[in-house]
């Protein structure tokens, strides 16, 4: 089980799940910051950075960051649509190039 979560899949994904926690945390402490959830921000940017740095030892700099950055999109934009905040063409078409600059280094 422990070897798994070393593979660079699952790293990648829990940095990914890491940065997005933290930008929600941060989103929710924007209006009241407290000390919480400053100590969750921290937390999840801590595990997030540690995770892209074993992911780096074992993926290339260009697909991990790449990945990372669409992996954490989807959840961002999911977590968002899910507290109803609203997206305009401009964002939608961010997004969308975003996951396909993703896909187009995945492949």
């Amino acid at each position: 089980m422990t070897d798994l979560l070393f593979r660079p899949a699952p790293l990648v994904l829990i940095s990914a799940l890491g940065y997005a926690g933290a930008t929600l945390a941060m989103k929710a402490s924007a209006h009241s910051p407290a000390p919480a959830l400053l100590a969750l921000v921290a937390f999840c940017l801590g595990t997030a950075v540690m995770a892209e740095i074993a992911a780096m030892r074992r993926l290339a700099l260009g697909v991990t960051y790449v990945t990372i950055l669409g992996l954490e999109t989807l959840a961002v934009l999911a977590a968002a649509c899910l507290l109803g905040d609203q997206f305009g063409p401009r964002e939608m078409l961010g997004g969308a190039c975003i996951l396909l600059g993703t896909l187009i280094l995945a492949a």
